[in-house]
């Protein structure tokens, strides 16, 4: 065979706040918490404040349009931990768009999540888990540099 790929492309494991440097149509795996949900649009509003050190917390939202008939209502309360996988595009501008009281605006230029699967992290110790995939991604970062 000569590399070709018959089957879908795998998912990038990646932190939250590394959504945004993906390129768009990029399927990306990663870990959120429900901050909002928007009925109307089903959109979704998820963030993991990591790395702590950044200025405020990194957000995305997620087009759950495609998985909405699968998911339960109490993955979409406040505070529940999802693991997502999809693809990255690009928010459309929101100009013909009213603004809600209440709701948040996604601006123009963010990334945000096509949801292919969507499930809940049950228990989670995020220590761990943040812990666990920085040592993940720095043994691929070694990897690649030894290839």
């Amino acid at each position: 065979m000569s590399g070709i790929t018959h089957g879908p492309l795998p998912s990038r494991h990646i932190f939250l706040h590394e959504i945004a440097k993906q390129p768009t149509a990029t399927k990306v795996r990663f870990l959120g918490c429900v901050a909002s949900y928007d009925v109307l649009t089903a959109l979704l509003v998820l963030e993991h404040a990591y790395p702590q050190d950044l200025p405020q917390v990194p957000r995305v939202s997620v087009d759950l349009s495609l998985v909405l008939e699968s998911l339960r209502p109490d993955q979409l309360q406040s505070g529940t931990w999802l693991n997502i996988i999809g693809y990255v595009s690009k928010c459309a501008p929101t100009k013909n768009r009213v603004p809600v009281p209440g709701r948040m605006s996604m601006g123009t230029g963010r990334s945000s999540i096509q949801a292919l699967v969507v499930w809940n992290a049950g228990a989670l110790r995020i220590g761990d888990y943040e812990k666990i995939l920085s040592q993940q991604q720095n043994m691929r970062k070694q990897l690649q540099t030894e290839i």
